[in-house]
């Protein structure tokens, strides 16, 4: 089968929301976008608020999950709205060490400052995060974007 491998490093890290849109899905596991830090450079208009991004950044790195999907998976298009909000980009990520070259999304037009997320969606990364075991630094540095008061 030809298939895309995409990097998911936001929302779409829960299989909930892969699944909520339709996209056929098989999880490939943890994987590990280095020289990148996470950004919220877009004001989403579904969560009016804003939503995650990756920046070039050495010596940092972004965890996400790597997934296989049909050729093309244009559901995902729709959903990030390729070609207006975001933009398809490969990229290398490491899976236990090894790279692979995968498909990701970037914003295309970065606001200038960090916008802050809705907890809603911080809180679907976090659950997609925990569901397929990233590493629990990275859980820990997801759940400072709002910290709980039940820990």
């Amino acid at each position: 089968m030809v298939s895309t491998i995409y990097f998911a490093y936001g929302s779409n890290m829960s299989s909930a929301q892969l699944r909520a849109w339709d996209t056929a899905h098989r999880c490939l596991g943890a994987a590990e976008l280095r020289d990148h830090r996470l950004a919220f450079l877009r004001r989403s208009v579904r969560w009016k608020a804003g939503a995650a991004d990756i920046v070039y950044a050495p010596g940092e790195s972004v965890w996400g999950v790597l997934w296989e999907l049909p050729l093309g998976a244009r559901e995902l298009d729709l959903k990030e709205s390729a070609g207006d909000a975001y933009r398809r980009r490969p990229v290398e990520v490491h899976v236990d060490g090894a790279p692979v070259t995968a498909m990701a999304y970037e914003v295309i037009d970065k606001a200038p400052t960090e916008l802050q997320p809705r907890r809603e969606y911080v809180q679907l990364m976090v659950e997609g995060a925990r569901e397929h075991g990233l590493p629990s630094a990275w859980l820990k540095r997801l759940h400072a974007l709002f910290p709980s008061k039940d820990g």
